[in-house]
């Protein structure tokens, strides 16, 4: 038996794979269950997560200068857009961290914790803006 990959491995799998490939893959896994009645899509929610970027802007290692100025897109994804988040949960702590990423939207029905529908765009777009798209091509 051979030794299983490593994290880094799987973790950059997504970001190396065709997108419209891991669509397939995934509409493959959800259209069995909701043939078989597991999926009735009367409970459904939407939501959305941020995908970070594999570029070396992203490495905390690099010494890189201006990593995170808009005037310094990533060559390896030129889609892709900064974003913020908070790097502490304390309120008196003002901590940031910027990172290039792509947001991930999925629909999912709630009963059967099922992914229906993923888009993913850059990370600057609000759910409420592909909300209607999604829910119009999950139907």
């Amino acid at each position: 038996m051979k030794p299983l990959l490593s994290y880094w491995a799987y973790d950059s799998f997504p970001q190396q794979m065709d997108n419209a490939e891991l669509k397939a893959v995934m509409a493959g896994l959800a259209r069995p269950p909701n043939g078989m009645g597991v999926v009735d899509s009367s409970f459904i929610g939407l939501d959305s997560t941020p995908v970070m970027t594999n570029t070396k802007q992203n490495n905390p290692k690099s010494f890189a200068k201006n990593k995170f100025s808009k005037e310094n897109q990533p060559k390896s994804a030129p889609d892709c857009t900064l974003s913020v988040h908070s790097a502490s949960n304390l309120h008196s702590e003002h901590r940031y961290e910027f990172y290039w990423s792509y947001k991930n939207h999925v629909l999912v029905d709630c009963i059967s914790g099922l992914p229906l529908y993923e888009l993913t765009n850059p990370a600057n777009t609000a759910d409420s803006t592909v909300a209607i798209d999604i829910l119009a091509v999950s139907d």
